[in-house]
């Protein structure tokens, strides 16, 4: 049973990766779209990395990032998010630069951190 429900949820976090994918391709700035598929995409990495498989969910994560740089929106969330994919990547020069930043304008929503 959890078998079946863990090959459920990679077949549906790879038709999340092809949407993410699509949405880089397209050059997608909308902000909600992109924040929204950025969070998918944290999620998939951690689903493929959970299963073993290292190198999709970096593949995952570094394709959110590139989402995220087409965005002209750089808000706070923007930045939360950013940080989870680098801490993710082990990028801890970007993840330490993106703390400052939140830590300056006060943010520290649990759910990112």
């Amino acid at each position: 049973m959890l078998e079946e429900s863990i090959d459920e949820t990679l077949a549906l976090s790879a038709q999340s990766q092809t949407r993410i994918l699509e949405l880089v391709d397209m050059g997608a700035s909308k902000p909600r779209t992109v924040i929204n598929a950025a969070v998918v995409a944290l999620t998939r990495g951690q689903i493929l990395f959970g299963s073993g498989d290292e190198s999709g969910a970096d593949s995952t994560w570094q394709a959110a990032l590139e989402l995220l740089d087409l965005s002209a929106n750089s808000g706070l969330l923007q930045f939360a998010i950013e940080r989870q994919l680098q801490v993710s990547l082990n990028n801890e020069s970007a993840s330490t630069l993106l703390d400052a930043r939140l830590a300056e304008a006060g943010f520290n929503d649990p759910r990112y951190f």
